[in-house]
């Protein structure tokens, strides 16, 4: 047998590799049935802790680990733009992982990043609730969060102020008189989504419109799965006049089902979509979108982790950055 590593008494306990590793190392938040588990475990599999790799690895990382859920997404490619010049100014190189959000995915990039003793994480999370994510609390490596938060677990966190970009939307689409939105989102599991709903709900509040719950649809948020959910609502018959997307890759797949549909745009349904990739104001029909900070998150979420590596003692809250949407105004409205 080759030699044993922490991934094999992971796979062997049932637990993190981070987990395993602080129990391992003798920290004091690790239960002392847990530690005897381990220990027994790794004893059982042979293992011996490499203490030449040991003595590197506690000398100083400049090595940052990078999560997100799909960097082919322009949005989180130009987010990984400014991680990557942030760190590069600062001395630090990048890792960079696809979660495909998938929370399996997110799990294993996150053992393999602790794993590999990377100075610190940026993480952009597929869930509100992620065990794989709360289980880095605490722990030796620290983590920033990028646009979406993990309420509760006090992790400092660069976000888009998500609730106002899509008050700004629906604003926008009843003061152009309509007043049947359709809102196709991702699942509310994700925190932009669920932020991008209070928005929503806020705005037609506001505005006077009922909220109906049948046009709120909640898919995979990907152009192929809007396009399938809006030819869907057309066939099953549901009414809308207008269409709040969760992302601009979302509001392509609308207005292909649209245009398959022989509706027109915006003449006889108008359509926002979110984030202000570059192909929104190129499509045939240029997009009304949500402008957001894209590089900017980046940038900031970068700058925070390695300032806080610089000074691992500093105290006080976590930082938390809440950056300002605007309205994008094209030919989609």
């Amino acid at each position: 047998m080759g030699m044993v590593r922490l991934r094999d008494i992971a796979s062997a306990t049932g637990l993190s590799i981070n987990t395993v590793s602080r129990a391992l190392n003798g920290k004091p938040d690790v239960s002392p049935e847990t530690r005897q588990h381990v220990l027994r475990t790794a004893t059982r599999l042979g293992y011996r802790p490499n203490v030449v790799a040991r003595n590197l690895r506690r000398q100083t990382s400049h090595t940052l680990g990078v999560v997100v859920p799909d960097f082919v997404n322009p949005f989180f490619a130009a987010v990984v733009q400014g991680i990557e010049a942030e760190a590069r100014q600062r001395g630090y190189n990048i890792v960079l992982c696809n979660t495909s959000e998938d929370e399996r995915l997110e799990a294993e990039a996150l053992n393999i990043l602790v794993e590999q003793r990377v100075a610190g994480i940026l993480l952009t999370p597929v869930r509100t609730d992620a065990r794989a994510v709360s289980e880095l609390c605490g722990g030796p490596i620290p983590v920033v969060l990028i646009a979406r938060d993990c309420p509760g677990l006090g992790l400092a966190a660069v976000l888009n102020d998500d609730a106002a970009g899509a008050y700004l939307a629906v604003e926008h689409l009843c003061s152009r008189g309509r007043s049947r939105i359709l809102f196709v989102t991702a699942p509310f599991s994700n925190w932009s989504s669920l932020e991008r709903y209070k928005g929503y709900s806020e705005a037609l509040e506001r505005q006077g419109v009922a909220l109906v719950p049948e046009r709120v649809i909640q898919v995979n948020p990907t152009s192929d799965a809007a396009y399938t959910t809006v030819k869907t609502a057309l066939e099953d018959g549901v009414d809308f006049d207008a269409v709040f997307a969760f992302s601009d890759f979302v509001a392509i797949g609308v207005l292909r089902a649209l245009k398959e549909a022989n509706i027109s745009v915006p003449d006889d349904v108008s359509v926002v979509g979110y984030d202000d990739i570059d192909i929104a104001g190129m499509l045939e029909t240029p997009l009304t979108t949500v402008g957001v900070a894209k590089r900017r998150l980046g940038q900031e979420a970068a700058r925070i982790l390695i300032d806080r590596l610089a000074d691992s003692d500093a105290g006080g809250a976590p930082g938390r950055v809440v950056l300002s949407p605007q309205l994008i105004v094209r030919d989609s409205v």
